[in-house]
């Protein structure tokens, strides 16, 4: 899968409730209520209790999906909830997520384990500074080339 795996990604192709035009099912964990949403909640980067429940710990399962635990903490964290879904029994808690065992468990894009605070792995981290070097000095000789 090319590019960062993101929550987004990860709903669209995993999950029960998500349908093809991106509107939401609306099934409780327990299956017991079905009040569908026009649009999934992710997509307006609100909170999801069933993908927190159903599909983030499965993710050491799906390797390809590395990073999308922390796309979905970046995109959900501090989020206000709209009126009309103050109260929706889908909306989740992500506060409740970032404490648990899996927002420790976070894998670089190359599938090495990341610490605390950590966007990538140290070689992945020493390869993009040299990436970013050499691109830097090529600019610079070019822009005085002329001189």
């Amino acid at each position: 899968m090319p590019g960062e795996a993101t929550a987004l990604n990860l709903a669209s192709n995993e999950c029960a409730n998500w349908r093809g035009s991106g509107s939401c099912a609306g099934m409780t964990v327990h299956g017991d209520a079905c009040n569908p949403l026009p649009r999934g909640l992710l997509r307006d980067g609100i909170p999801c209790r069933y993908f927190e429940k159903c599909l983030l710990p499965l993710l050491k399962s799906y390797p390809k999906y590395h990073g999308a635990d922390g796309d979905y903490i970046d995109q959900t964290l501090g989020t206000r909830i709209p009126e009309a879904l103050s109260g929706h029994p889908f909306v989740g808690h992500t506060a409740r997520y970032m404490t648990g065992k899996a927002s420790a468990e976070r894998f670089c894009g190359c599938g090495a384990p990341l610490g605390p605070r950590k966007r990538m792995c140290p070689e992945c981290a020493r390869k993009r500074r040299k990436e970013t070097n050499r691109a830097n000095v090529k600019a610079w000789r070019e822009s005085h080339a002329d001189l």
